[in-house]
């Protein structure tokens, strides 16, 4: 399975009425949990945070 494929599995596995719960989660996530975090590469974790909002807008904009 490709990473855009295991990306599409995740996201079917929501509905837009989920969306607020995600954005709760990631909001939660960059206040009280990256902050804490030493990286080594701030750019990798530029990136991982973007694939987290697209999973975001991803199940926001789905028609279901």
């Amino acid at each position: 399975m490709t990473g855009q494929e295991k990306f599409q599995k995740i996201v079917d596995r929501y509905n837009k009425s989920d969306a607020q719960e995600i954005h709760d989660t990631v909001d939660m996530l960059c206040s009280k949990g990256i902050g804490k975090g030493c990286y080594q590469n701030y750019a990798t974790l530029a990136d991982v945070l973007e694939v987290l909002v697209a999973f975001e807008r991803a199940v926001s904009e789905k028609e279901n």
